[in-house]
C-alpha cells in the first residue's frame, strides 16, 4: 500500500481556513470540585447562568435529585440580580436524572439527550459518580479474568483497564471534550493523607483522573466559610495545590 500523500495534503486544505483570531464563546469547559455542601451545586448553578445569556441549561442529576434545590436557589438569585421572575429562571433548567449504577455511558446518554433539546450550557453533576462506576466495572471484569488470586490480578490490572476504559469512561471524556455545548463539570473532593505526618492534608483533589480535568480551562475549589455558608471558590491555593487554569488572567 501506498499512499500519495500530496493528494492527501491536497484535499485536506480544500477542508482549512485561514481565519483571525478569536475567543471563542463557546465550548466552555469549567470545573469545580470540593465536599458535601460547600455549595459545588449552587456555584456552578450561578456560573452556568452567567455564560448563558439565552436558552436552556441542562443539568445531569446523580446525587438523588439534589439538583431542584440548587437550581430552586439559583433561580431565586438570578432574579434578583439580573430581573425576571424565579419562576421564568426555572423554565430555563431542564434535569436528567442518573441513578446507580453510575456508568459513563449513562453520562454520556444523558448529555446527547440534553443536547438534543437545545441546551446551550449542561451541568454534569455526577463526574465523581462516573469515574466510581468506570472502577466498579474495570474491578468487575478483573474477578472475571483473575478472581481471588492476588498475583493473577496483579498481572492483570493494566490488561482489565485496557478492555474496558476506552469503552466506557474513555467515551464519556470523548464527549465532554468534543460536546458544543458549554460544560460545566463538578467533581467531589478527595483529602490528601500526608505519609510523613501521618495526618490528612489542608488540601483537595477532585474524584476523577487528571486526563479529564484538563479538558477544562480552570478547576477551582469551593469550600465553606467559618459561618457553613458554601460556594467560595478558589482558583489560587498555595503551590496550585488541587486547582487549574490555563492562564491567570482567567
Amino acid at each position: 500500500f501506498q499512499m500519495n500523500w500530496k493528494k492527501e495534503v491536497e484535499e485536506y486544505r480544500g477542508t482549512l481556513k485561514v481565519e483571525k483570531p478569536q475567543i471563542s464563546t463557546t465550548a466552555i469547559r469549567f470545573g469545580f470540585f470540593g465536599s458535601v455542601g460547600g455549595g459545588k451545586s449552587v456555584t456552578a448553578g450561578i456560573f452556568a447562568v452567567g455564560i448563558t445569556p439565552s436558552g436552556l441549561i441542562g443539568w445531569v442529576d446523580g446525587e438523588g435529585k439534589r439538583s431542584g434545590w440548587a437550581i430552586d436557589i439559583v433561580s431565586d438569585m438570578a432574579a434578583k440580580q439580573y430581573g425576571g421572575t424565579k419562576s421564568e429562571w426555572k423554565d430555563r433548567f431542564v434535569v436528567v436524572h442518573v441513578d446507580p449504577p453510575f456508568d459513563p455511558l449513562k453520562v454520556v446518554a444523558a448529555t446527547e439527550m440534553l443536547e438534543g433539546q437545545g441546551c446551550v450550557t449542561i451541568i454534569e453533576d455526577v463526574m465523581s459518580q462516573a469515574w466510581e462506576g468506570y472502577l466498579d466495572i474495570k474491578d468487575e471484569t478483573l474477578d472475571r479474568m483473575a478472581g481471588d488470586d492476588i498475583g493473577k490480578r496483579q498481572r492483570s490490572a493494566a490488561a482489565a483497564a485496557a478492555a474496558v476504559k476506552p469503552w466506557t469512561h474513555g467515551k464519556l471524556v470523548s464527549k465532554i471534550s468534543n460536546s458544543k455545548t458549554n460544560i460545566v463539570l463538578l467533581f467531589q473532593a478527595k483529602q490528601k493523607f500526608n505519609a510523613k505526618t501521618s495526618k490528612p492534608d489542608d488540601f483537595q483533589t477532585p474524584i476523577q483522573e487528571s486526563g479529564l480535568t484538563r479538558t477544562a480551562l480552570a478547576v477551582g475549589r469551593v469550600d465553606c466559610n467559618e459561618r457553613g455558608e458554601g460556594g467560595y471558590c478558589s482558583f489560587e491555593l498555595a503551590m496550585g495545590m488541587g486547582t487549574k487554569h490555563t492562564h491567570k488572567s482567567i
